[in-house]
């Protein structure tokens, strides 16, 4: 399973200590070229459409592929034979599921196949005790989210099922449980309220309240720069949400269009705090060196000293989606976790009236 790239990296001792001196820059040198800036800084929708061209439905299939092993439906080996085989035709572009291909080598019934994929057990019992998955809604990173109902009061939720990867398991399970654990504790209305956690053959879910909606990412993708008066609605509820964790020693450290909804109604909601930190705890999760987050949103700490942070690198986050929201652009320039440091630690963003939109100088201030 291919590793996003928002999950971790990890710098050599001499880039770490090339980002770190690179504070000591001159201030001519820490100034990029506004012509250089505007000529090469992409529109949103296109670091959004190349951060989501990836096959969908992969940790489904993966979901999918674990229950079917564990069930011993077919060997580890034989899976692997089909999972060659699909990937060998997906390569060909074929547009055949992982599912059909199972159904058309006679592997599996309908029946099994519809009850694996809805998080059934062979015989049509729900595998998360307590829900009925209803379909899929999407999936980001090692996690697929479900539409499902909760048998206690028919009430619509979402699941988070999390596929852990076969190396580093005990790490990444380590993760998910103190993300239950942290979003559990949180109460308020600008924060996806979560229920409950738990795990079933070997994977992992939480049940989350169900907003509709769609993420900031996707709106600003479609609708470009959304006004200052609605960049600052969305950019204050999401900080009452974050005030709430903060209040409770809680870091999100990756807070991004993609981890913020918009509700029908147009209300906002945080979400995902698969990468949190409880500032109180002395457990630490990470591994030395490693990067949490999303580097296009990270503050400078994040690259240079990640073990030691606070709730200003969400600020930080916070004031990078504003700039997005309120010109439809990125601030910061990079192909590589390397360069993108180094252009949030080196560089000023570019000026938001260059892109000709409509900030008043106080939001202006907020960024240079």
């Amino acid at each position: 399973m291919v590793q996003n790239k928002n999950e971790t990296e990890k710098f050599s001792p001499e880039q770490m200590a090339k980002i770190r001196n690179s504070r000591t820059s001159q201030t001519s040198k820490l100034k990029i070229k506004t012509t250089k800036h505007l000529k090469q800084s992409s529109m949103w929708y296109q670091y959004y459409q190349n951060s989501t061209t990836t096959r969908k439905d992969v940790i489904k299939d993966v979901i999918f592929q674990r229950l079917i092993v564990a069930f011993s439906l077919l060997s580890l080996e034989e899976m692997q034979t089909v999972v060659h085989e699909y990937t060998t035709r997906k390569k060909q572009n074929s547009s055949i599921s992982l599912h059909s291909l199972l159904l058309d080598r006679g592997k599996l019934t309908k029946e099994i196949v519809d009850n694996l994929r809805g998080l059934r057990n062979i015989e049509g019992k729900s595998l998360i005790p307590g829900y009925d998955i209803v379909r899929p809604l999407g999936e980001g990173g090692m996690a697929a989210v479900y539409l499902a109902t909760r048998h206690q009061d028919g009430e619509e939720v979402a699941i988070k099922v999390f596929a852990p990867p076969v190396s580093d398991v005990s790490t990444e399970i380590a993760r998910f449980k103190q993300e239950c654990q942290l979003a559990i504790k949180l109460e308020s209305e600008y924060i996806v309220k979560s229920y409950e956690g738990g795990d079933f053959q070997g994977l992992y879910y939480l049940a989350m309240e169900y907003v509709p909606g769609v993420t900031l990412a996707e709106k600003v993708a479609e609708e470009g720069a959304l006004g200052e008066k609605r960049s600052l609605e969305i950019f204050g509820s999401v900080l009452s949400g974050m005030w709430e964790a903060w209040n409770r020693s809680i870091v999100h450290r990756d807070v991004k269009p993609g981890n913020i909804i918009v509700r029908e109604d147009g209300a906002t909601k945080i979400c995902d705090f698969g990468l949190a930190k409880a500032l109180d705890s002395d457990v630490e999760i990470t591994k030395t060196g490693m990067i949490m987050g999303t580097p296009q949103f990270m503050a400078p700490e994040q690259f240079t000293n990640p073990g030691a942070v606070d709730y200003r690198i969400d600020v930080y986050s916070l004031g990078v989606t504003l700039y997005v929201m309120l010109t439809g652009r990125l601030p910061y320039l990079g192909n590589s976790y390397l360069e993108l440091s180094q252009s949030h630690v080196q560089e000023e963003p570019i000026h938001p009236s260059k892109f000709d939109v409509k900030v008043s100088r106080p939001v202006v201030a907020f960024f240079v």
